[in-house]
């Protein structure tokens, strides 16, 4: 048949196959290791208490920000830089799904309960910092269950 497609050999689809999973495998580890350093710097830079973000400055200089904490509201804005990213990680590398799905639940009906006792507050700035830090606790939960999780990992939490 003349114009016709050949066919692929197995052999070069098996390929094709490893190709993809190893690019998928070095995007999430890639990701992990990323993520990994800005929990790392939370823990370093941003480790003081959600109540005392009014009075803490951002640095003016290096020896500064070498020295002190910086401001909370600076790790939400990388936080939904990282968030961004996991999405298109999660595009190339796929989600992994966290078994069983009942897993997944109560951090969003604890958030969704948060924002729905948000509507009598008292403080209302410090309700709102407080909402985005418990929205980050719960970005990093399922950033960790899609994305970088396994089975494996969490034997202790699910049967096998």
């Amino acid at each position: 048949m003349a114009g016709a497609v050949p066919a692929k050999r197995p052999l070069e689809i098996f390929a094709h196959m490893i190709t993809r999973m190893r690019f998928s495998h070095s995007v999430r580890n890639g990701y992990a290791l990323v993520f990994g350093l800005f929990l790392g710097l939370c823990i370093l830079k941003f480790g003081n208490a959600i109540i005392l973000d009014r009075q803490i400055l951002a640095p003016s200089n290096v020896a500064e920000a070498w020295r002190y904490g910086w401001p909370l509201h600076w790790a939400f804005w990388v936080l939904v830089l990282l968030g961004l990213a996991g999405l298109g990680v999660a595009g190339v590398a796929g989600c992994r799904r966290l078994s069983p799905a009942w897993l997944m639940a109560p951090p969003l009906i604890w958030f969704g309960w948060q924002c729905l006792s948000s509507l009598r507050t008292v403080d209302t700035a410090l309700t709102s910092i407080t909402l985005w830090h418990f929205g980050g606790c719960v970005a990093c939960f399922f950033a960790g269950a899609c994305l970088l999780g396994s089975r494996r990992a969490c034997g202790w939490i699910c049967s096998k």
